[in-house]
């Protein structure tokens, strides 16, 4: 199994260390604009690894992207304190198109995972772009929300995040969904009344913030939550994981790429799941799906502007 990874600056190298170390492809392959960068990173990832795994790491250029089982994109403008992520729109657009472009020709066959922000919206951008069906491009960024939102509901009620399950989908960002229907602690359902909804809301909104402001950027959730993704589609798992993907009309919504329920296994997504959420939940949702359509048509206006 082949897993390459376009983009290899803090977060595409930790996730691309996380998935070396365990273990879940034969190769692993790093490209970078910025040459040096790459065969930096390769290189102390070989040394941190060398004892522990019989993944091959290295440095390379496009063309060796050439039939991966998995390509993982982060390339693009990072985010900054203050900007949000669709703020990043029209620097990286042309950027996820064309590395679409070339992913596509190289690797027909492969699962494209986009990190790039805005994710949602570049998501949508890889996919009309290129030849890969809607199941072979997903974007990263549901399960760093779930994560946050088991975390914020587990100091909440102070008990182990492990002993919660709850979801969060719509867009990797400010207008992104709790799904608090299918909450349950200790396998039993558990109601929230609206002010405990509302603290726990801002709380998850404030964290990524929080998080760029003291570090500069976040890592260690995003590359686990990826390294989960790589791991369900590299062994046909058929994990449950929140991921965005071009919606042909679940949830009452189309043609714009959103977080939503997939099951992923060989080949990407073999299942998107629509459960039964309650009214002001699917409401949100939708909501959530016409602030990403705004992105969507800005984006699409950028693609048909530079021809």
């Amino acid at each position: 199994m082949k897993v390459s990874f376009i983009g290899t600056g803090r977060l595409g190298s930790t996730i691309a260390y996380t998935t070396a170390l365990r273990g879940l492809a034969e190769e692993v392959v790093m490209v970078d604009i910025l040459e040096d960068l790459a065969r930096g990173q390769a290189y102390d990832m070989r040394h941190a690894l060398e004892y522990k795994t019989e993944t091959s790491i290295r440095a390379a250029g496009y063309e060796d992207v050439r039939d991966s089982d998995v390509v993982v994109v982060t390339a693009g403008r990072p985010r900054q304190p203050g900007m949000s992520r669709l703020d990043l729109l029209a620097t990286n657009t042309p950027i996820m198109r064309d590395i679409a472009n070339r992913v596509a020709d190289l690797a027909p066959q492969t699962v494209m995972i986009n990190l790039t922000n805005p994710m949602d919206v570049m998501n949508y951008v890889a996919h009309r772009s290129s030849t890969l069906r809607r199941t072979q491009v997903v974007g990263s960024g549901g399960m760093l929300d779930t994560a946050r939102f088991r975390t914020a509901l587990a100091d909440h009620l102070s008990v182990s995040a492990t002993s919660v399950e709850a979801y969060v989908l719509g867009e990797h960002g400010d207008s992104q969904v709790p799904v608090w229907s299918r909450v349950q602690v200790e396998g039993e359902a558990r109601e929230f009344p609206e002010e405990e909804r509302s603290a726990i809301r801002e709380s998850i909104k404030e964290v990524a913030i929080n998080i760029i402001s003291g570090k500069g950027a976040t890592e260690y959730g995003p590359a686990n939550g990826t390294a989960d993704m790589i791991q369900s589609i590299l062994r046909d798992e058929g994990a449950l994981i929140p991921s965005s993907i071009v919606a042909k009309g679940e949830y009452g919504l189309k043609n714009v790429s959103i977080g939503m329920p997939v099951v992923l296994g060989s080949g990407g997504v073999t299942e998107v799941q629509e459960w039964d959420l309650e009214a002001r939940e699917l409401h949100d949702l939708q909501a959530s799906g016409a602030v990403l359509e705004k992105g969507r048509d800005d984006a699409i206006a950028i693609l048909e502007e530079e021809g």
